[in-house]
């Protein structure tokens, strides 16, 4: 799983795996942005900057233990306000005089609540006998590349008393053929025999699936198994608390069951057998799955999750939005006609650079370009005429063309959500700027409306204006006109191009009588 960003100057690494799950994000030079990767949990254990907690290890027999152990893991607020008072993370001690003092009680020292670092204080260890955890995604990667018919093999190898009767199930009658011994440990201790047992089994159906996951899985070997494994971060399992009510996140059970399967080991009445530790660990493997599967789904990489709202929809230089509405006059597909404001703030640099070569210093060019997003200003209006006028002709960069007209205007490239086919972003041109300041929407031919999938009830696009003249070579070849032919048949006409009935009549009248009227006209 990768979220590529436009490259960054430095190295960059914000973790998740604390926070949220096995997943953080990391920075290489190769890759060029930031991306998901999955995380050595051992290495995180040994250079935590607090002593951390063992969830085995603690009492919760008593009800004042039990109030301490949800203090560990949950984070709760009273009243309409958040405190921003220096405290610890259990919160036994706090208040500025207290300020780098470690607690007793839970061993952090206490902080202000806005430096406090972001990492797990409870900590899951593999019980005794039992090798280690399998890593809670790579988990998820095998109930999705190794499950036939509702079973997931990886899980009937681990759990012995796991039964399933359907003989039909001809993945599983391959596998009982190489007489695997059934068990938690015994799967770690063969992984890399029963891996290609499963390869070659699941190989004839998702050849390129599985061959993307043994790329994964070498990568990131020193990933799949841990002696620890962390509780996500307090941070992530709010509970609020009003006059009569308290309130929970609906996630925080999830998590809250794995933590207790791992925690009741200790608290049973009587030492559990070595088959039964195994299964409690599958057990918490598996229900903590479960919660990172419905965090990224919910939290991640929803529409309005961390990953977007954060990342991927950061606001870039030299981009905007608005709504797009029919444009009326006569025109050709590729035309753009951007609203004044828009305008005014896509183009502020330019606007300043030709404002200071007329005399006007940085401040009164910054003011006057503030003053006219919403008021028509006669220079301001010159000077983006003037650009448009400046702009380079598409026949410079696209010499190889010998088709290409001169046509001139500011080239952008414009994009709408979800990018599903080649020419949800096409490569346009900006020919006129309107003089209405009341007028914010884009006006767009009917012609280009198909490869995006808009239409004019309200959608919205982005638009990335192009800078350079490399930039528009690169850019070009997302120009409507490379979208007609379809990439599935020769010689069709691409789904992502829509024409005019009277157009498509035309064309069809050209090629069926053309040759003949011009034979008749000789």
């Amino acid at each position: 799983m990768q979220a590529d960003i436009s490259a960054a100057a430095e190295p960059i690494t914000a973790s998740i795996d604390q926070l949220k799950g096995p997943l953080s994000w990391n920075y290489e030079d190769r890759q060029g942005g930031v991306y998901l990767a999955l995380e050595d949990h051992d290495k995180i254990f040994n250079n935590l900057s607090n002593p951390p907690i063992i969830v085995n290890d603690v009492n919760t027999l008593s009800q004042e233990d039990k109030q301490k152990f949800n203090d560990l893991i949950s984070t709760r607020y009273e009243g309409d306000s958040l405190s921003i008072v220096p405290s610890c993370d259990c919160g036994e001690l706090s208040g500025g005089y207290n300020l780098g003092k470690v607690c007793g009680v839970c061993q952090t020292e206490v902080q202000q609540s806005t430096e406090k670092r972001i990492e797990s204080t409870l900590w899951m260890k593999a019980p005794d006998g039992v090798h280690g955890f399998i890593n809670p995604n790579v988990w998820l990667m095998f109930e999705k590349y190794f499950s036939s018919k509702q079973l997931c093999l990886v899980e009937w190898l681990c759990n012995p008393n796991l039964r399933y009767d359907n003989e039909k199930n001809e993945s599983l009658n391959r596998l009982k053929r190489y007489n695997f011994k059934r068990g938690y440990n015994n799967f770690i201790e063969n992984f890399d025999t029963i891996m290609n047992a499963l390869y070659d089994i699941f190989a004839i159906h998702k050849r390129l699936e599985i061959q993307d996951f043994k790329t994964t899985m070498r990568k990131y070997r020193h990933c799949l198994f841990s002696q620890y494994v962390p509780v996500p971060s307090k941070v992530a399992f709010v509970t609020e608390k009003n006059d009569s009510t308290v309130t929970s996140d609906t996630q925080t059970s999830l998590a809250m069951d794995a933590i207790r399967t791992m925690s009741s080991i200790k608290q049973a009445l009587r030492p559990l057998m070595p088959k039964q530790l195994e299964n409690r660990t599958l057990k918490c493997v598996k229900q903590l799955a479960v919660y990172y599967e419905e965090t990224y789904k919910t939290r991640l990489a929803s529409k309005d999750g961390f990953i977007r709202k954060h990342m991927i929809s950061g606001r870039l230089h030299y981009t905007a939005r608005a709504v797009i509405v029919s444009l009326s006059e006569p025109h050709e597909y590729d035309e753009l006609h951007l609203p004044w404001g828009l305008s005014v703030g896509l183009l502020r640099t330019h606007l300043t650079n030709k404002l200071l070569k007329l005399g006007y210093t940085p401040r009164a060019a910054a003011c006057l370009l503030q003053e006219s997003i919403s008021r028509y200003h006669p220079l301001v209006d010159t000077l983006l005429n003037e650009l448009i006028d400046e702009s380079p002709c598409l026949s410079e960069i696209a010499e190889h063309e010998l088709t290409v007209p001169k046509k001139k205007g500011l080239y952008v490239i414009i994009q709408r959500n979800p990018s599903l086919h080649r020419l949800s972003a096409q490569f346009m041109r900006v020919t006129k700027i309107i003089k209405d300041p009341s007028i914010q929407t884009i006006s767009m031919s009917v012609l280009s409306l198909t490869g995006p999938n808009a239409d004019f009830d309200g959608d919205a696009l982005n638009i990335l204006l192009i800078t350079d003249k490399e930039m528009m070579r690169k850019m070009y070849r997302l120009s409507p006109h490379y979208g007609i032919l379809s990439l599935q048949e020769p010689s069709k006409v691409s789904g992502c191009v829509g024409m005019p009935k009277p157009v498509v009549s035309t064309i069809d009248n050209w090629l069926k009588k053309g040759p003949k009227v011009k034979e008749e006209a000789v």
